[in-house]
């Protein structure tokens, strides 16, 4: 499949229902696929597209948590790795993601995910450090692998703000980053405590 060719509605969302759902998650679960995360991560392309629309079906969309700033519907695969993400994106690699850890007390699932979500529009100019210290307590620190797998939704999304990784370490203690450099987007490292109006901190609700 031609990926230039993939076109997925947009994961922007207001704070009210989001009517189209069913179209949503099965063109972001093909997007998925023909960009090989199925094989990536090793299931079978059929059971892949099963399993992302049965977990599909028994998502609810939270009007609670769409009012705090999480109005974005993203699914998500974390078997796959960053780098190949990076890989399929384009996205240019100037922090190892192979050397990323979590930052203490951040958990995330295994296999499919459904998220609602932002991706650094609320925390402009905030530091990713303070973010960690004071955010909701029905949202999460956002990891690399969530913004990297918005990013094959929506490459648009890094015109509206950079994102920064308060879930995610760095080896060398920074904060995870991916934003564009002459147009071209790239994975990098930045200071906990760098604060920035380009840049916001991604902050998501895994459920569970």
């Amino acid at each position: 499949m031609d990926t230039q060719q993939i076109v997925v509605p947009s994961l922007q969302f207001p704070p009210a229902l989001p009517v189209n759902l069913p179209e949503v998650f099965e063109a972001q679960v093909r997007c998925l696929m023909a960009y090989g995360i199925h094989g990536e991560v090793g299931i079978d392309g059929a059971k892949f597209l099963d399993d992302a629309m049965a977990l599909a079906k028994e998502f609810t969309y939270s009007l609670e948590i769409a009012d705090i700033g999480l109005n974005q519907v993203t699914l998500v695969h974390y078997g796959v790795r960053d780098r190949y993400l990076c890989e399929v994106a384009n996205v240019n690699i100037f922090a190892d993601p192979d050397e990323f850890t979590l930052f203490p007390g951040v958990t995330v699932p295994e296999g499919f995910c459904i998220m609602q979500s932002q991706f650094g529009t609320k925390y402009k100019n905030r530091s990713p450090w303070s973010m960690r210290e004071c955010h909701y307590a029905l949202e999460q620190l956002g990891v690399p692998k969530e913004g990297l797998t918005a990013f094959l939704y929506e490459p648009s999304l890094l015109r509206k703000s950079f994102m920064n990784f308060p879930g995610a370490v760095t080896l060398g203690s920074g904060v995870p980053c991916l934003d564009l450099r002459f147009d071209i987007p790239e994975l990098g490292g930045g200071h906990p405590d760098r604060k920035d109006p380009h840049y916001g901190s991604v902050s998501v609700s895994r459920g569970g």
